[in-house]
């Protein structure tokens, strides 16, 4: 009987461990890309590139919005003035002023995420934020590391947060 119980005992053991040595084989940490842009995002040639590339956007968006409100008061003006051929001609300005405006917007906002998209595979910085990740993941013995705002991700605890340990590796 002792021996019976000691066989049992073992087993018990060995299937302990399997389960344990199977919880680390799907080890699985977030990390916020976006904190580890803000906190480096002066060492990157892309993103200064990036942000200048939209303020010109913005820049050119606002001064197509002046002139078509300037427009606006001229036609209304000419309205009031009873001059409504001046004020059909302010119109049509006006339509080809918001439709230049609406089409200048989606040609920009277009560049603006293809070269976003770009980033992780033209930007020096991107690589060596990648590598750090990789490098992290490995020494943690991570399986898998996901990007903590993806939509898949429906909770997460912040106890598989790499981000920090991401961010200090890059600092090192």
């Amino acid at each position: 009987m002792p021996s019976l119980r000691i066989i049992f005992v073992l087993l018990l053991i060995c299937f302990s461990l399997s389960q344990l040595s199977a919880e680390q084989l799907t080890k699985v940490g977030v990390v916020d890309l976006g904190q580890i842009v803000t906190a480096f995002y002066k060492d990157s040639k892309a993103i200064r590139e990036l942000q200048e590339f939209w303020a010109n956007t913005e820049k050119e968006l606002e001064k197509a919005s002046k002139e078509i409100s300037e427009l606006e008061k001229q036609m209304k003006s000419s309205k009031e003035q009873g001059d409504d051929l001046k004020a059909l001609q302010y119109e049509k300005e006006i339509d080809k002023k918001i439709e230049y405006r609406k089409q200048y917007y989606k040609t920009q906002y277009d560049r603006y995420k293809s070269m976003y998209d770009n980033f992780g595979k033209t930007d020096d910085f991107f690589i060596k934020v990648q590598r750090a990740i990789a490098a992290v993941a490995v020494r943690d013995s991570y399986s898998l590391i996901l990007k903590h705002d993806d939509t898949s991700i429906v909770y997460y605890s912040k106890d598989i947060d790499i981000t920090e340990d991401v961010l200090e590796y890059i600092r090192r």
